[in-house]
């Protein structure tokens, strides 16, 4: 317990504040590894977001242009699991970016 503990005085300094200690009290329930791994889906860029999005639908546009492909089936579901999830992350990131910033 005083390992996760540490982890989140640490990780809690490094984020500058900027969700109040939300986070902090949120993970208090998860293990460190989980907690790692979480603030690490937290800082993925734009830019990263932005290709996952292409490739995912990149797969989804495969399966349409040749959907009578054996894979055409496999590629329209995982793009679409893929880009909903890419969505999804693109969504929470906008609304928790609006509130982070300086204001003006």
């Amino acid at each position: 317990m005083g390992d996760v503990l540490k982890y989140h005085r640490e990780a809690g300094e490094r984020r500058d504040h900027h969700d109040g200690g939300r986070a902090a009290s949120a993970l208090r329930w998860f293990s460190e590894r989980t907690a790692r791994r979480a603030a690490h889906y937290r800082d993925v860029g734009w830019s990263s977001l932005g290709r996952h999005a292409l490739a995912a639908a990149g797969l989804v546009l495969l399966s349409r242009l040749f959907p009578s492909e054996a894979f055409a089936p496999f590629a329209l579901i995982t793009g679409a699991i893929w880009l909903a999830l890419t969505a999804r992350i693109a969504i929470i990131k906008l609304a928790h970016g609006r509130g982070s910033g300086p204001a003006a």
